[in-house]
């Protein structure tokens, strides 16, 4: 299916709406505010110098994303935007900074991660996951040694980081977050257990 005319009629559109000062809603707003503080808390955490920056940077760049995907919308339904941002659609916006973010997170992995192996407490999580099923942050840390003195807030980090990678899913929010691994996900990272797996690190940061 050629997308050309398609994507070339919408482009026209945008290009057409008439200058707009768009606000978000309330709900819209709480959400980015939670959102823009978690990445501040993984940028103050990270030691990754590259980590530190993506996260800073991903705090202006989920508002752009989400204006993006308001006018596209407006551009499909045939219409002008609403001068209000949805919720929806900054879900949607966070949604997609997460899954940058993963693939960032991807390309900046050490060691033998360069070559396709998971980080060792990705895999530590899909491995417990297996076994237990949908995951806390509290049962990572009475099950997973490695995790113990990892706070609550890293490791619903690293359960929101591997659903954005495509290694499970997620379901609740704030304390009530929950992860597990889909049985895809535990084929695919069977593929790509090394010697990381063993090891007793634990990363200070994730999404």
């Amino acid at each position: 299916y050629d997308l050309s005319e398609r994507l070339y009629g919408l482009y026209r559109q945008l290009e057409d709406f008439p200058p707009q000062c768009y606000r978000l809603t309330a709900e819209a707003k709480a959400l980015f505010a939670d959102w823009y503080d978690q990445l501040d808390h993984l940028r103050v955490t990270e030691t990754h110098q590259g980590l530190q920056a993506v996260y800073s940077k991903m705090q202006g760049h989920t508002g752009r994303l989400a204006l993006i995907l308001h006018c596209l919308q407006g551009a499909v339904d045939g219409c002008l935007p609403a001068e209000r941002i949805s919720a929806q659609t900054m879900g949607a916006a966070i949604k997609l900074a997460r899954w940058f973010i993963g693939q960032v997170k991807l390309l900046y992995a050490e060691g033998d991660s360069v070559d396709g192996a998971l980080e060792a407490v990705y895999t530590k999580l899909i491995q417990l996951s297996r076994v237990r099923g949908w995951l806390r942050a509290k049962d990572v840390r009475n099950y997973e040694r490695s995790l113990r003195k990892a706070s609550a807030e890293v490791i619903r980090s690293h359960f929101r980081e591997l659903e954005a990678m495509g290694y499970g899913e997620t379901c609740g929010v704030g304390n009530r977050l929950q992860w597990r691994a889909t049985v895809d996900a535990v084929d695919r990272s069977a593929a790509t257990v090394d010697t990381l797996s063993t090891a007793e690190s634990v990363d200070g940061y994730g999404l």
